[in-house]
């Protein structure tokens, strides 16, 4: 099963400042290669890790007798950090790995490690089902046993569908890993998601980054802007700016649209090349032709604010209709803006409620706010205080400050929901958590101290 992601670093805000002007022709550094990935297969576990089993088996009987959770707690993630880099190592078949799974089951048990425990869980279900062939001895049935018992025990930290789905894409990480060994360029690209996303593998940059490496290095381009991103992160490898961009030209130069987006953000932020607008534009719009929606919306707000562009607000509103439809919900989100406050098209109430409930269905927070308060003004919509709270306390749940007071304050007053103190003030003391002065300053009028 072959999966996309987009390779795009996440909090990025907006340059509205102005830019110095730097050389077009201004190249970032090429990445160095890296280490190629060790993909010879094993029939069994290595002596280095039947060793690491063995002593992480007899800390673990240790770890049994003791009473206190907290010290079992603690000595079994130490066991676990010690197991987990051979967890993902994939070079020898899952029926040879019983041991190491029976290990790490008990460590995740000890540890309370919640993120690995679905994972653990489906591995030790796996090892518990019989082969079809007759139980050579009587200690092989024993095995079986301890796995499904520990797989039964971890049960209570997860859920049988997380269970299922890392089931799932063992079986398919297992396919992604035979054919990246055998050369397959998209199967190296698509194990290292795997290893970055936790399907059916525990998380591994450093392994993603390997395959990714590889990949790259046959000119994949997918792959070569995924690279990119780690060295933008730090995530496996020391963080590089200038190694990211370069590894973005090379994507980019290979049409993909992802690269020039991330190339357009570098040039933007003047993160691993001279901060140039023109530049950030020029890329970004080499993505928008290739259909990227970020770029389409990145342009739409850079006209919209007059940075590396003429401010044009009814430019901003073309490039947001044009990014919604393609399904990006912060577009949806500045159109709800733009019929609301004027901005490059008439005001229309309607219209902006309806791309404030099309953002929201998408996930989007701020929308969420929004149409909050139109329900509470009964612009675009009826008056309805009862669904502006609702809408409120999705958007606070979603991290919206401005949702929290707002919805403290209807607990407060009574309004659309069941007069509260209690939970007005928890409200307003999570907005205050983040900062957020007016819930401060009112709970300090309630003689409330900030914690």
């Amino acid at each position: 099963m072959r999966r996309m992601t987009f390779c795009c670093a996440a909090g990025l805000a907006l340059l509205i400042t102005g830019a110095t002007a730097w050389a077009q022709d201004d190249q970032p550094a090429p990445a160095d290669p890296a280490p190629l990935v060790e993909v010879r297969t094993l029939d069994a576990p290595p002596p280095e890790v039947v060793k690491a089993i063995d002593q992480a088996m007899a800390e673990l009987d240790a770890i049994d007798a003791l009473e206190a959770r907290g010290e079992r707690r603690r000595r079994g993630a130490a066991v676990l950090a010690g197991l987990r880099p051979h967890l993902g190592d994939l070079r020898w078949p899952d029926g040879s790995a019983g041991e190491l799974w029976r290990a790490a089951g008990r460590a995740v048990l000890h540890a309370e490690d919640a993120e690995l425990a679905p994972l653990a869980a489906a591995m030790l279900t796996r090892l518990a089902q019989p082969t079809g062939e007759p139980e050579r001895d009587a200690e092989t049935q024993a095995q079986r046993r301890v796995a499904l018992g520990l797989a039964t025990r971890l049960l209570p930290m997860t859920d049988r569908d997380a269970v299922s789905e890392q089931t799932f894409y063992r079986g398919i990480v297992r396919e992604e890993f035979d054919d990246a060994a055998a050369g397959d360029l998209d199967q190296m690209y698509f194990l290292a998601i795997s290893y970055e996303d936790r399907l059916g593998v525990p998380t591994d940059d450093l392994a993603a980054v390997r395959w990714y490496q590889r990949a790259a290095d046959a000119g994949h381009a997918d792959a070569t802007c995924a690279l990119g991103v780690k060295f933008e992160l730090g995530q496996g490898v020391p963080r590089d700016a200038q190694r990211a961009a370069g590894l973005y030209r090379t994507a980019a130069d290979a049409d993909s649209a992802t690269g020039a987006y991330n190339l357009g953000r570098c040039y933007e932020m003047g993160e691993g090349v001279p901060l140039d607008l023109a530049q950030a534009v020029r890329w970004y719009r080499a993505s928008a032709d290739a259909g990227e929606p970020d770029a389409v919306h990145r342009i739409g707000l850079m006209h919209d604010y007059g940075v590396g562009v003429e401010q044009d607000h009814a430019q901003a509103v073309s490039w947001y209709r044009r990014a919604a439809a393609l399904g990006h919900a912060d577009a949806m989100y500045f159109l709800g803006l733009a019929h609301g406050f004027g901005r490059g098209v008439a005001v229309d109430h309607d219209e902006a409620a309806r791309w404030y409930r099309k953002a929201a269905d998408h996930g989007q927070v701020d929308s969420m706010y929004h149409l909050g308060y139109l329900y509470t003004q009964g612009q675009g919509v009826p008056y309805d205080a009862t669904t502006a709270a609702a809408w409120y306390r999705r958007a606070a749940e979603g991290g919206s400050v401005g949702a929290m007071v707002n919805l403290g304050t209807m607990y407060y007053t009574g309004d659309g929901v069941e007069r509260s103190l209690e939970t007005a003030i928890e409200w307003y003391q999570r907005a205050a958590s983040l900062g957020e002065t007016s819930a401060i300053e009112f709970l300090q009028q309630l003689g409330i101290e900030l914690n």
